[in-house]
Formats: structure tokens, C-alpha cells, sequence
């Protein structure tokens, strides 16, 4: 039940299916511990109905877990295509799904060289700009300042982006380092 890691085409999907069966799992599992020993001992007043208590706490996290994904988007397959040829060799990753408190951001990819860092959203109701400044705070509490990030849903505007990152990331090889620390913590605070 391997799929894609986080980061690559097509996470989402496989995370919304594993966060289903191991939801389906727990719920069975509460169900189980609640109704069987009841039926065999006519009553709930035993231990197992205080097991199926404690049991319906990851059950309910994984629940809302699951929730969540069902509220991501994935990128699509005709914008991961155009993506994948723009993007070339740049660090980038797919499907990323940020939360905050007021607002969650859907982005279709994410690209990085050195402290430059560009975002393509599908979701033309995303405030860029306020998921700039979310990107922002994540990157400065990981300790990265001074990060340039520009958000996009305009997907012709995103694969222009690209082209001139990948020139500047090929003119500056010292910047592994500070993308790697940039996209590990986008990676780190998405679902």
C-alpha cells in the first residue's frame, strides 16, 4: 500500500485512500469491542466498553485526519504536465496542503533555488497573498528569512516563474542547501 510521498504527483489521492482504510480500521476495531462483548454479556457495564472508549480517541483523529484530505486538491493532470516540462530539474514538490487558522491553502506545486520560491494554486479563491504571507511565517519559524515567494494561480504566469528559476538556479550551484531547508519545512507543515 506504497504510493507516492509527500511531495510527489499524486499524494493526495494515495493519502486520502490510506487515511480511509485506517479510519475504517479504528471505527471497526471501537465497534467491535463495543457491540461483541455486549451481545455475549448482555450488558455494556464491562471493561471492554471502557477499551472502546479509549479506542474512539485515534479512531476520532484519524477521522478528522481523514476530513481534511477530503478537502485537498491535487494537481491536476493537464497542469502537472505542463509543471513537469517548465519545472525541469528545479526542487519542486506536488500537492502540498497548508493549514492555518483562519484559512487552508491548496497548492498544486510548490518550486525553490536557493531563497526563491514560487507557488502554483489551482484554486482561484485562494488569497496569493495571504498564503505568501502563511509561507512566510512557516519558513521564518524554521528559521529561513529573506525568502522571496510569489503564489500564482494563473498557471502560464507559474511555468514563466519556473523558467526564470531554473536560470538562476543553474547559474547558482551553492543554493542546494537553502532550497533543501526551504522545501523540507513546506513539506514538514503540509498534510
Amino acid at each position: 500500500m506504497i504510493g507516492p510521498h509527500k511531495g510527489e504527483y499524486g499524494y493526495l489521492a494515495g493519502a486520502l485512500r490510506r487515511r480511509a482504510l485506517i479510519t475504517g480500521g479504528l471505527l471497526a476495531v471501537v465497534l467491535v469491542l463495543y457491540f461483541v462483548p455486549m451481545l455475549l454479556l448482555g450488558t455494556n457495564k464491562n471493561i471492554f466498553t471502557i477499551l472502546a472508549a479509549v479506542s474512539a480517541l485515534p479512531a476520532g483523529n484519524s477521522a478528522v485526519n481523514l476530513v481534511m484530505l477530503l478537502r485537498a486538491r491535487g494537481c491536476s493532470p493537464e497542469a502537472a504536465e505542463r509543471i513537469r516540462k517548465a519545472a525541469g530539474s528545479l526542487r519542486g514538490a506536488y500537492d502540498l496542503f497548508m493549514t492555518s487558522y483562519d484559512r487552508n491553502y491548496a497548492l498544486s506545486h510548490v518550486a525553490a533555488a536557493g531563497r526563491d520560491l514560487y507557488a502554483y494554486t489551482e484554486n482561484t479563491e485562494t488569497d496569493c497573498r495571504a498564503c505568501e504571507a502563511h509561507m512566510r511565517d512557516v519558513l521564518e519559524r524554521n528559521g529561513i528569512a529573506g525568502t522571496h515567494i510569489t503564489v500564482t494561480s494563473d498557471l502560464g504566469q507559474y511555468e514563466g516563474y519556473l523558467t526564470k528559476l531554473g536560470q538562476s538556479a543553474a547559474e547558482a550551484v551553492e543554493q542546494t542547501d537553502e532550497t533543501e531547508g526551504v522545501m523540507n519545512a513546506l513539506l514538514a507543515a503540509s498534510l
